[in-house]
């Protein structure tokens, strides 16, 4: 500082000030939650100073609210590290120091049911397309009915009627899950009522219940080869029908021709 007097004679002094500018208190610390998953949301914090306003900046995901304030929501990206960085404005406009902190985005879990599919009853069939995760990932089929284990990745199901399962594969932080319906097929065959019929005489038949017929025995029959054959046996026979549906699954069921002789007359010479 220079002051000068105009007296007389004019003098002029000067005195040296050291003026030192102490920077804004940084933020103490970031709060948060260090290990994400994929594209998944988390809220970070920093304690409040009164009249300071604060500047957030994010690596590998997005603010979606809160900067200025002291805590900001964050949508996270793919898996890798990210850092949350802030630092603190006085009313000023003068910065603090900046803190920051590193994030780790894990990798998902991939879960995969496999294909949906089409099993006959009592058959199996094997689940799972190709569901894996990082070392130490468990897996979680349900519900359990029907299924060799719920454990393991590509568990045996052999369900007693169309079931849909849900695979859940998890790291720890990041499950995800998958699902697929086994639909189970069931032949309802049906041969037809036994029936009864005088020798000489023939009877059709009637199966249902599928595509495709074989009969068996054969003696009698029209043809064993489709739903409704004519059967003329020469005495009572059981038949058997081996049915296959359009789900390809087959199933039997039989049927009797009771055959009877017609009562036999005899006529006696009058006395």
């Amino acid at each position: 500082v220079s002051v000068t007097d105009n007296g007389c004679p004019p003098k002029t002094t000067n005195e040296v000030y050291e003026i030192t500018v102490d920077p804004p208190t940084p933020p103490s610390i970031i709060n948060g939650t260090m290990v994400v998953c994929p594209n998944g949301t988390a809220i970070y914090t920093t304690p409040t100073i009164p009249g300071f306003t604060f500047n957030w900046t994010v690596n590998g995901g997005v603010i979606n609210s809160g900067q200025g304030s002291n805590s900001i929501n964050v949508t996270w990206g793919n898996s890798g590290t990210g850092t949350v960085t802030v630092n603190a404005l006085n009313g000023c406009g003068c910065p603090s120091t900046i803190i920051d902190t590193n994030v780790t985005i894990l990798a998902a879990p991939f879960a995969n049911a496999g294909n949906d599919t089409t099993i006959c009853l009592g058959d199996s069939v094997q689940l799972g397309g190709s569901p894996t995760g990082p070392g130490g990932s468990t897996f979680t089929w349900t519900p359990a009915a029907g299924l060799s284990s719920t454990t393991v990745a590509n568990p045996f199901a052999f369900p007693s009627s169309t079931t849909t399962y849900i695979v859940t594969v998890d790291n720890g932080i990041c499950p995800t899950t998958d699902t697929v319906t086994v639909f189970v097929g069931s032949a309802l065959i049906n041969a037809g009522n036994d029936t009864t019929m005088c020798v000489g005489n023939s009877v059709q038949l009637n199966a249902t219940g599928g595509v495709s017929y074989s009969w068996t025995p054969i003696t009698g029959l029209s043809n064993p080869n489709i739903a409704n054959p004519i059967a003329s046996p020469i005495s009572t026979t059981t038949y058997v029908v081996f049915v296959t549906d359009a789900l390809n699954c087959s199933g039997t069921d039989s049927v009797t021709v009771t055959v009877v002789s017609p009562p036999i007359i005899t006529i006696n010479n009058d006395t």
